[in-house]
Formats: structure tokens, sequence, C-alpha cells
């Protein structure tokens, strides 16, 4: 009983307030006391028998008898040491929060909401690193481990898509979204970084790479929810329709732009050319593709499949440079 008085009224322990609980158990042969001393052991035979439990159940301390002047702060300096970050209400409140968004979006196998769910924590510290040991701590750094270890094998799965051809756009979007999520991941962010970086050492990838984060960021603003943000957003997507016309995200932003807004500037502009025919001088070369622009002498066309071809003026056709001309 002394020992509860002097925890709670001497001042050379005030610093530890808040930072141990208090508990109390009677050592008569009752069942609390049974279950707990088969689980914690403890030197010596004197009453009190003083235990340290740290939050995640690890026996930090277990002696019996007083400990007189210093050595009660020293000892509880010591396990305090041992027993990680403290947390406050607002903090666990974040944590049990972020934590049933990540679980619900990993049973989804969404692993890019998981991460996102999960990247309010870095505001706490290390994701996936905690230094708590705080039950709602313990599962974040669990579900962090869950998310890397996934987005590592998501990670090989997109590079694999970029590799070819025909779903490269996609698979850099998807690489792009990704990343982002990851970003404060410290275990495999480096990774997604890395695969970007390789990236722009591929001709056929890099084209898609700027287009892809103009995209990406405009879907980040958007989901904020915020209008200036969605404001933003409308300008991220107008810039990615006009500097990267010839790109197959430009058709996604416009579709995105006009579920944020139909009365867009960007979406005034002219409605695509028709796919026709085109043809090289000899004849023995033909295209279906939409007129995109000419520049530099060179006419830049679009194929139904998104992807873009650049042909000089005077190798077309008769026909097709006529064609040209009438539109001048």
């Amino acid at each position: 009983m002394r020992l509860l008085e002097r925890l709670e009224t001497d001042p050379s322990l005030s610093a530890f307030s808040g930072q141990f609980v208090p508990l109390k158990l009677v050592a008569n042969q009752n069942s609390e006391w049974a279950n707990w001393s088969g689980r914690y052991k403890h030197e010596g035979n004197a009453i009190p028998i003083l235990f340290v439990i740290r939050a995640d159940g690890e026996q930090l301390y277990g002696k019996s008898g007083s400990l007189p002047g210093d050595a009660l702060p020293e000892m509880l300096a010591a396990t305090r040491a041992q027993s990680g970050r403290s947390l406050n209400t607002e903090e666990v409140e974040l944590l049990k929060s972020c934590n049933a968004a990540a679980e619900a979006a990993l049973d989804e196998e969404n692993i890019e909401a998981a991460a996102q769910a999960l990247s309010p924590l870095a505001r706490l510290g290390t994701i996936g690193n905690m230094q708590s040991y705080a039950a709602s701590a313990l599962v974040a750094d669990d579900l962090a481990r869950q998310i890397a270890e996934r987005a590592a094998s998501l990670l090989t799965d997109i590079n694999d898509r970029i590799d070819d051809s025909d779903a490269a756009f996609p698979g850099v979007v998807d690489l792009v979204q990704l990343a982002a999520a990851l970003a404060d991941f410290p275990t495999v962010a480096p990774r997604a970084e890395k695969l970007l970086s390789e990236l722009k050492q591929q001709d056929d990838a890099r084209q898609h790479l700027k287009p892809a984060r103009l995209l990406v960021r405009a879907r980040q603003l958007v989901a904020t929810g915020k209008p200036r943000d969605r404001r933003q957003a409308e300008g991220t997507y107008a810039s990615l329709i006009t500097r990267h016309a010839e790109s197959p995200a430009a058709a996604i932003a416009r579709t995105e732009l006009a579920e944020l807004n139909p009365a867009a500037e960007a979406l005034q502009s002219p409605a695509e050319e028709p796919l026709r025919t085109w043809a090289d001088a000899s004849g023995n070369y033909s295209v279906e593709a939409r007129l995109v622009k000419v520049e530099g002498g060179r006419v830049h066309l679009k194929r139904a499949d998104g992807t873009t071809i650049q042909v000089p003026i005077d190798r077309l056709s008769d026909v097709d440079q006529r064609y040209l001309a009438d539109r001048k």
C-alpha cells in the first residue's frame, strides 16, 4: 500500500506520470494471482512483489521487496528505456483508424490503397517501425510488413508488364501510382524508385513517364476532396491533354476531367481527326491512323491503338499530300 502511495505522491516519480499503469494484485492464492504468477516469475519471497510488464506482455522487472530512495526511480527509468515510445490518446486513435483502413484494403488485395491508408502514420515515426509496444503500434508494424512484401511482388509483375510494349503505358501508370503510395515505406520505396529511374533508360517506356506522372498527380489531387485541390487537378489534366496530346494518357485525362468538370476549357478543343488510310508514295506501305499535327516537314499520325508515328510529308502519296494541303 505504501508503494502505491509513493507512486502517486513522490515528486521524484512525477517524470513517470502517465507512463506506468499501477496494478495491484492480492497474492492470496486467488485465481488472478495464480494466472499472473504462472506467467511471470520474480526473485525473492518478501512483500511487496514488484513487476514491470511492457505493453506487449514482456516482463521487464520482477523482484520482491520495496525499492528505497533513488532505487525506485532508477528502476523505472531503466525499464522505461526498454518500453518503447509512449502514445497519447490522439496517436492511438490515429493508429486504430489507419490500421482498420489498411486491413480492409488488404482484404480486397488493394496494395496501393493499403499503403496510402498507413501513410499518415509517418507523422508518428517510421512506418513499419513505430518503436512502440502498444497493441495498435504492433498491428501497424505488422501491416506495414505485409504491405511491403506484397508490394515487392507487385512491383515485379508491373515491371514485367512494362517490358511488354502493348502493356507498357498502363504498367508505367501503375508503377508511378504504387511508388507514390509507398513513399513512406523505407523497406520497399527504394525499389520502386529504382524501377522508375530505370524507365528513363528505356526508349519505349520513357515516353510514358511524364504523362503518367501528370495523370497520377491529378488523381491524387482529386482524391483529397478539397475544392482548391480539385481546381489544381483540372489544371494538371489540362496540361496533360495539351502537352502530351499523342499519349494514351491524354484520352484518359479527357474522360476523368469530364467527370470532374464537363465545362473545362481543355475539353472544348476540336474533335479528334477521323481514322483514314495513309500511304507512302510507292504504294507499298499504308496505315490506318488519325492526323495529329504537321510539324517540321513531318506528319504526326496516331494509330487506333494509340501509338504514334512520324512520316516525312514528301514520302506520302500524292493523295495524302493534297489532303494535307487542303487542310491548311
